[in-house]
């Protein structure tokens, strides 16, 4: 049993360096044709090694989690849900939440949903929910609020590299390995 105990043992730690290094090599293999034109910067890497690792540890069950199990529920809670019409943007903690969601879906989760969902569409989507984070954290949280921002100037490219990440933890059958 102890052999099996030291396989559930994954935490944070563990989750970020898994997500960090598989994008990281993704990056290095990346076609030219998808490469950015600008330099990525590495807090961009980091922020999106994190929220892959958020919800790798983040059960569907929590009641306290806004884990949404596809992108129509995004949208339906973000756009739709007429408790957050009055300016659902004037909350940078949920903007940014629903951004990640977006990340989550429309990037590492993005080859399950294409015939069923404009993916294009849930990008463009994505980058506004950064950019309203990015807008409401401001001046008060200035290095936070900019990364949001090139994270919602890239995220079509973010989606792209994590959805292509996915496919390569797949196709390799790729295991997490404790040290």
């Amino acid at each position: 049993m102890g052999d099996l105990t030291e396989l559930l043992k994954v935490d944070m730690k563990i989750a970020f360096n898994f997500f960090h290094s598989a994008i990281s090599e993704r990056l290095e293999h990346l076609p030219r044709e998808i490469r950015p034109s600008t330099n990525i910067m590495g807090p961009e890497i980091k922020y999106i090694s994190s929220i892959l690792a958020h919800y790798s540890l983040t059960s569907s069950n929590d009641p306290n989690s806004l884990l949404l199990s596809s992108p129509i529920q995004i949208f339906d809670t973000f756009i739709v849900d007429p408790t957050l019409q009055s300016d659902p943007g004037s909350d940078p903690e949920l903007m940014e939440t629903a951004g990640s969601l977006v990340l989550l879906h429309a990037g590492y989760f993005r080859e399950q949903f294409p015939r069923r969902y404009n993916m294009g569409f849930y990008d463009g989507l994505g980058q506004q929910f950064f950019l309203k984070a990015s807008h409401g954290y401001g001046v008060a949280k200035e290095n936070k609020s900019l990364l949001l921002q090139k994270v919602s100037e890239n995220l079509p490219f973010w989606n792209r590299v994590c959805s292509l990440t996915a496919r390569d933890q797949k196709d390799s059958r790729f295991i997490l390995r404790l040290q």
